[in-house]
């Protein structure tokens, strides 16, 4: 399946195997979720729920929302720590599920704790600096 995003006349649009699947409101796409006290896109924080959408989908709605509106309130650092965030737990949560033997009838209470167990120095500013190398390479900032 591929997912691709662009803007129609008022609409920006995310499609798979062009069937629309997802729309937003052009004059919208620059609103903001404060989170923590920091400005996070709306958008890539909804679609970041979706099992559709990958990253490299949200970082492509990331360079709409940029392009369409330079000059906008939105952190993308903070808003795409979050979104390798997320992937880097998920990511190390299956690797040890892989690496463990048996199986576990608690697979979310042992997600929720391990995604919750708190990241290391280290870990997180490899994630920083994966966000930053992704923002230059979709473009989002220079």
């Amino acid at each position: 399946m591929h997912t691709s995003a662009y803007i129609d006349n008022d609409l920006l649009k995310i499609t798979r195997d062009e069937e629309v699947i997802y729309t937003i409101a052009k004059n919208q796409l620059a609103d903001i979720t404060p989170l923590v006290g920091k400005n996070i896109s709306k958008w890539v924080r909804q679609l970041l729920e979706k099992t559709w959408a990958d990253n490299p989908l949200l970082y492509k709605v990331g360079l709409l929302i940029q392009q369409t509106y330079p000059i906008n309130n939105i952190n993308w650092q903070d808003t795409f720590y979050m979104v390798e965030k997320k992937d880097f737990i998920n990511q190390s949560f299956e690797m040890k599920k892989t690496l463990e033997t048996g199986t576990n009838d608690n697979d979310f209470i042992e997600y929720f704790q391990f995604a919750n167990s708190g990241l290391n120095k280290e870990m997180d500013e490899s994630i920083l600096e994966i966000v930053s190398q992704q923002l230059r390479h979709y473009k989002i900032v220079e």
